[in-house]
């Protein structure tokens, strides 16, 4: 269910391939944000600072207001990474996650 990283490098970084790559930046994890998922990822340098570049991950059934953009993430204030291998991967380890820790019923 979950395969290991498949990136290629080249001379010119890593290519991710196919795979679905969830971000989170110093500032996402400072402020509990969830992240991007992002798709066409690699690592690219220019000059002296290496970049992750990718396009925000299409999902089912949601409209990708962003689509054919490329973001550009300075690597060094990257603080977490989780590569999938699909969109249906991420789905099926966030269905496991909520089963295995289920939110409490609220009080009202």
């Amino acid at each position: 269910m979950f395969p290991t990283l498949k990136a290629r490098r080249d001379e010119e970084g890593y290519d991710f391939g196919d795979q679905i790559v969830h971000v989170r930046t110093r500032r996402e994890v400072s402020r509990g944000e969830d992240g991007t998922f992002y798709q066409k990822v690699r690592t690219c340098r220019v000059g002296d600072n290496w970049f992750l570049t990718g396009e925000p991950a299409d999902w089912p059934g949601r409209e990708n207001v962003y689509r054919g953009v490329t973001f550009w993430v300075a690597v060094g204030e990257i603080m977490q990474l989780q590569v999938y291998a699909s969109v249906e991967a991420v789905q099926e380890c966030r269905r496991t996650y909520q089963r295995l820790h289920p939110k409490p019923p609220a009080e009202g």
